[in-house]
């Protein structure tokens, strides 16, 4: 996957998680991209439980220990044996890579798969690799076999959007039943943070799901609603706009604006553009 796709993905799936695990905000601690050892090795996400008594609300982190791999795979990524295997790997590295013996223990490790679609294949394998697999929940599958650490593969399609609203909007088929509650959702966040971790994901949603987004938009509730949650995106477009005093810094601006999901009428009433100025852009893009 080229690097330019998945900075696309990643930094959503980062905000997701974040707001998954929300309600135990102050018993765990994130590391993004964590370097396993001096080798150019990352794991996608490393989150530490700082409390072993602590109980995780959210059933993605039940299985928690105090040291939890997490490894994301967008759409157009992977998921077989070789990748399963390649992720133990990073685990047990993570594990080695302390000065003391026996610092971290295997007890205290999960490692974390997640994936929008079911591995169907990767699970067969398992299967005849003696793997015990037991769907613990809608979406969330505990691996098991004697000798490994915890293991569990997520499946964000198969989650409940009740429950895993953020998780399970990671995809690039959004409907619009599914697009007005991550929006309803979202407007009842009050922690700048947490504002923060949701507009990473909308980034991707928006930029993934313009036709859901665009019948979204028919209603005025919501669509007022969107604009709102993208601002950061409109104010962005808007300061990143060059302005040369012929118009250009408008036009761009309402480039930006749609390229981001939000409205025509929306982007032409921020960028403060003429009808014909509108049709030029749009003729550009």
């Amino acid at each position: 996957m080229g690097k330019d796709k998945r900075n696309q993905w990643h930094p959503a799936f980062y905000g997701a998680m974040h707001l998954e695990l929300k309600d135990n905000k102050e018993d765990l601690e994130f590391t993004e991209e964590k370097i396993l050892n001096t080798l150019p090795l990352r794991s996608d996400l490393l989150i530490i439980k700082k409390r072993k008594s602590c109980i995780i609300q959210n059933e993605i982190g039940r299985i928690f220990g105090k040291h939890n791999l997490l490894e994301y795979k967008s759409p157009d990524d992977s998921l077989n044996y070789d990748v399963f295997l390649k992720g133990i790997a990073y685990a047990y590295l993570y594990k080695s890579n302390e000065p003391h013996v026996d610092e971290i223990l295997l007890e205290d490790m999960t490692l974390s798969f997640i994936r929008e679609r079911k591995p169907i294949k990767l699970l067969k394998k398992l299967q005849k690799e003696k793997f015990h697999i037991e769907e613990k929940w809608p979406g969330i599958y505990y691996i098991s076999k004697e000798g490994y650490i915890k293991i569990q593969i997520i499946v964000s399609g198969e989650l409940s959007t009740e429950n895993h609203i953020w998780l399970n909007s990671l995809s690039a088929k959004v409907n619009v039943e599914q697009a007005t509650e991550l929006i309803e959702t979202t407007q009842k966040l009050v922690n700048l943070d947490e504002k923060n971790y949701a507009d990473s994901l909308w980034e991707i949603v928006a930029s993934v799901n313009k036709q859901t987004i665009q019948k979204v938009r028919e209603d005025e509730k919501m669509c007022k609603a969107l604009a709102e949650i993208m601002k950061p995106e409109i104010d962005e477009a808007f300061n990143n706009g060059f302005d040369d005093g012929t118009n250009n810094k408008g036009i761009q601006v309402f480039k930006n604006m749609i390229t981001n999901g939000i409205s025509k009428e929306l982007a032409q009433k921020y960028a403060e553009i003429s009808d014909s100025l509108v049709e030029k852009a749009l003729s550009e893009m």
